[in-house]
């Protein structure tokens, strides 16, 4: 079925449709989010420009990818579950924080070049699911520029799974990102994605390309990835905040 728009649409619940998956979408660039979804970045380019509109099978999944609820994206209505949304949009000292859409079995054990994990059950890495992130979190911009030291249009956050950073991020911290540091310029800690594994780690730069992968448990060993095999790894960026319900 041909998504093109075989008349002109004045709704303006639709017609928002635009800005909201622009969002949703967050820091992250068309390319990475077009991945996420299965889809080409030209179609999200042509939903953006609003010269097309989703089939209701394609907007469940730019939902499910931008971590939004599917009445909201798709009309933008507002109910108590998005409070914060309704709330920060009255108050233009608060800034929205995009959640990255939660990946369903997350395995610490299990990063590139270690080779397959073991059986969930032998893991002792594997944490049970965390609760799905919230489409946005309201942070006050003046935290913000005195706390961390990013453009707030980067951010965004994702909820840790598993002990691999152990003391310094435990099991259901909430991971404040910086994504405009996609490559790992300097050493630090980042979240990463590698064939649906998504886990905070230590990286490094060595000479020639290699990138070192450690956790602080000492458990779990470091790992090695050749610059040649990176191309399946991506930095969803570099953590600059770690908040801890105790």
């Amino acid at each position: 079925m041909s998504e093109k728009k075989s008349r002109e649409i004045r709704d303006q619940r639709i017609t928002g449709f635009a800005e909201r998956l622009r969002q949703a979408i967050g820091p992250r660039s068309q390319s990475l989010f077009a991945q996420q979804c299965g889809l080409s970045e030209g179609v999200i380019r042509s939903y953006l420009r609003g010269d097309t509109y989703p089939t209701l099978d394609r907007l469940t999944v730019l939902a499910e990818a931008g971590g939004a609820r599917l009445e909201w994206l798709a009309t933008g209505a507002v109910t108590d579950e998005d409070g914060v949304l309704a709330y920060a949009a009255r108050f233009k000292d608060f800034v929205l924080v995009p959640g990255i859409a939660p990946i369903a079995s997350i395995a610490p054990s299990a990063p590139p070049g270690r080779g397959p994990a073991p059986a969930a059950p032998l893991d002792p890495g594997l944490a049970a699911p965390a609760p799905p992130a919230p489409p946005h979190l309201a942070f006050r911009r003046a935290w913000l520029r005195a706390e961390i030291a990013a453009d707030p249009a980067t951010l965004a956050f994702f909820h840790n799974e598993g002990d691999l950073m152990a003391p310094t991020i435990v099991d259901g911290d909430l991971l404040l990102l910086d994504a405009s540091d996609g490559l790992a310029r300097r050493p630090g800690v980042y979240a990463i994605e590698y064939e649906g594994v998504r886990i905070a780690k230590r990286l490094e730069r060595h000479p020639g390309g290699r990138l070192m992968l450690r956790g602080d448990n000492p458990a779990y060993p470091a790992a090695w990835v050749d610059a040649a095999d990176q191309s399946p790894l991506r930095i969803l960026g570099r953590v600059v905040w770690i908040g801890r319900i105790c």
